[in-house]
């Protein structure tokens, strides 16, 4: 009789310890998936942003002179404050504009760097993901200080990136609905981020002033050409 129940107690026992052992594999299974879909996103999320961003900026790019002259009548948000440091999330929501076309109001190229984005007419951080932004409703191309900026990205062919590459004597050329305005590069230089007087107008001189983050964004690499034609 008590050997009996002895068994019967001891198979209880196995059962359990084999019970804990299915449900252990099971957990150790799961965190096994989990680990590995976390490392393929991890792995990913850089050309999935890259992706996004050349797609944005493509889309843009096809908007027609008529839709940029109109676009310059909506003066979008001038926010420096907006601007953030790039990530994922921040990619993401620049993608959800359901039809950022009516920010477009011109183009820039740098041949040498391969370089070719549009012009919108608002500075935001998402914005800043979608092309070159104007940091003035002021500025009038081929006159004064005509500045712009936009992001730097790991990739070093995706929006302001290329001016990494940008050597003096390149050309740079902005056009809108008017014409074409042809720059050559003047200087390159990096500064930091309280250097503000690059913004200002050079008197009896019309310049181009691109900006974009240098030192992992503890600085600024600046890019000046003047107007040739």
């Amino acid at each position: 009789m008590l050997y009996n129940r002895g068994r019967y107690y001891f198979s209880l026992i196995e059962m359990e310890v084999h019970k804990v052992k299915i449900t252990k594999n099971k957990i150790i299974k799961i965190l096994s998936v989990l680990l590995i879909m976390v490392g393929i996103g991890i792995m990913l999320q850089y050309p999935i942003r890259d992706f996004l961003i050349q797609r944005n900026t493509d889309t843009l790019l096809a908007i027609t002179e008529e839709q940029m002259r109109e676009n310059r009548e909506n003066e979008g948000v001038i926010d420096f404050a907006d601007v953030r440091e790039v990530t994922t999330d921040a990619v993401l929501r620049a993608s959800m504009y359901a039809d950022a076309s009516y920010m477009v109001i011109g183009r820039i190229q740098i041949e040498a760097v391969g370089l070719d984005l549009p012009i919108l007419n608002t500075l935001t951080d998402e914005a800043m993901f979608l092309g070159a932004s104007i940091m003035s409703h002021e500025q009038v191309m081929g006159q004064g200080n005509y500045t712009l900026t936009s992001h730097h990205m790991r990739n070093p062919d995706l929006l302001f990136s290329p001016l990494d590459r940008v050597n003096i004597g390149d050309e740079v050329v902005i056009s809108d609905d008017t014409g074409y305005f042809t720059y050559v590069v003047t200087s390159t230089e990096v500064v930091p981020p309280t250097a503000m007087e690059v913004l200002d107008e050079i008197e009896g001189k019309a310049i181009i002033t691109l900006i974009t983050c240098a030192d992992g964004g503890a600085n600024r690499l600046v890019v000046r050409g003047e107007l040739v034609k």
